[in-house]
């Protein structure tokens, strides 16, 4: 490009965002009437406030294509892509299962999903729906947590209460420009940036630049200690081995990048209309940021919405076929916008029951299905899904063994004769014909009872008193 003689660009906003776009838009040099901050030769020009969203795939940039090592304990950010190794000595489960980790009960919790394990035992985990910490652990048994060591290979197999979850977080960014003017005089031009993370990379692209462009623009003059780029965009080494961060011969890798400014130069660049994307190379996020001046600030472009499923009810029973089954779910939309989404019910792979759920950010709703039990005895994995997240728990399904239905049947048995016996007590007793019934609850009759009983015993004493008096007469007789 050719350079010109002492042009202006002025850049009238600041730039913060993940994926953040700048605009220097240029005024014609024809016409333009010269200004007291500027000399008569000088075009000015101004940021144009705008931003669109840029949604870009991270590139495959360390071991295997993958962006990081999966390692216990270890930090990782939503967007990545992690690779692991799982060797047989460790475990020979043909599958694991990414759960998230219970720190109030240290136990592997809710499940997220299964993965298999191909024949030299790696697999990959895409990290972007992720939020907070998780283990892995071998298929069908949460009592136990698979340790990884840095290199993303499994060392041992741990008690699920002494795992060391590894943990996925959102990368923020804030990038901005150092100065409200910009002119092709100016060689030492900062450009701010900040985030929650310590190192990263950054592609740089801008509309109407290329690479020799961006390279003179963030390498020359007072730029010059910038970090290195890589005009085949090949910043990354593992084990001494390169691998490429992007394709496009337009894009600028800066790597290495930390809280603090880059300096950009002007001075080999043309007056011009150019728009700029920084985005990390790895997380590949998405969520925007205010772009423009104090006039133009843009709203913060909100997370997406996430529907996040817990406290499964019940997590384990034990039922017969075909019981009537109640199963159920909270789900909470922990992102920040509102969506609806299905969720749905499984047994096993088999979708049993769908209901729409509509969440405003941080809003719960309970889930409940009422089904009845699968037909066929065995144990099966219930589920609920969100289009985000799942939590699943375990359901046997058992038949009544032949003795427990002989005891059922002799138990109603019992319960038979005691029926016939009370029916037997409230029956009425047989009289002579003629006779009326005689009613036990009679007014009277309790006394004539006690009457009754009294006389007789009178009458028994008198037969005794009489028997004696006839033996005494007997004996003085003799």
């Amino acid at each position: 490009m050719s350079t010109r003689s002492t042009p202006i660009l002025a850049v009238g906003a600041t730039l913060l965002a993940t994926v953040m776009l700048l605009s220097v838009v240029a005024i014609p040099l024809a016409g333009a009437a010269p200004t007291a901050a500027a000399p008569s030769d000088t075009t000015t020009a101004a940021l144009d406030g705008t931003q669109t969203a840029a949604s870009v795939s991270p590139p495959p940039v360390e071991r295997g294509g993958v962006d990081a090592a999966l390692r216990s304990g270890g930090l990782h950010f939503a967007g990545q892509e992690l690779g692991a190794a799982i060797p047989e000595e460790v475990t020979d489960a043909e599958a694991v299962e990414l759960r998230r980790y219970d720190r109030s009960a240290d136990r592997a919790g809710s499940f997220v999903r299964e993965y298999g394990l191909d024949d030299d035992r790696s697999l990959r985990i895409a990290t972007g729906s992720l939020r907070g910490e998780y283990v892995l652990v071998p298929d069908g048994d949460r009592s136990q947590a698979i340790r990884f060591g840095s290199d993303g290979v499994a060392t041992e197999l741990v008690d699920a209460r002494d795992a060391r979850p590894f943990e996925v977080a959102h990368q923020s960014l804030r990038v901005e420009w150092g100065q409200d003017r910009i002119t092709t005089a100016d060689d030492d031009v900062d450009l701010e940036m900040r985030s929650n993370r310590a190192r990263y990379n950054l592609n740089v692209s801008a509309d109407g630049l290329d690479y020799a462009d961006l390279e003179n623009l963030f390498r020359a003059g007072g730029a010059a200690d910038n970090p290195d780029p890589y005009e085949d965009r090949q910043p990354f080494a593992v084990d001494g081995v390169v691998h490429d961060a992007h394709a496009d011969e337009d894009v600028l890798v800066l790597r290495g990048l930390r809280d603090g400014s880059l300096t950009a130069d002007f001075t080999e660049i043309d007056a011009g209309d150019y728009r700029f994307t920084f985005e990390v190379t790895d997380t590949g996020v998405t969520s925007g940021a205010p772009v423009g001046d104090d006039d133009a600030d843009d709203p913060p472009a909100a997370d997406p919405a996430f529907f996040n499923v817990t406290a499964l009810d019940p997590a384990a029973a034990t039922v017969a076929p075909g019981d009537p089954l109640t199963v159920s779910a909270t789900v909470t939309n922990i992102g920040g916008t509102e969506a609806t989404q299905t969720v749905e019910l499984r047994f096993g792979n088999e979708s049993i029951a769908t209901e729409e759920v509509s969440l405003a950010p941080d809003e719960d709703e309970t889930v409940s299905f009422d089904v009845d039990a699968p037909d066929t005895p065995g144990t099966y994995v219930h589920a609920v899904h969100s289009a985000n997240a799942s939590v699943a728990g375990e359901l046997i399904v058992e038949e009544l063994e032949a003795d427990d239905a002989d005891d059922a049947d002799d138990a109603a048995d019992v319960d038979d004769d005691a029926d016939d016996a009370d029916d037997a007590d409230d029956a009425p007793t047989d009289v002579d014909d003629g006779e009326e019934p005689v009613d036990d609850d009679a007014p009277g009759f309790g006394v004539l009872v006690t009457l009754g009983a009294l006389l007789a015993a009178a009458l028994l004493a008198g037969r005794r008193v009489t028997r004696r008096d006839r033996r005494d007469r007997r004996d003085r007789r003799v």
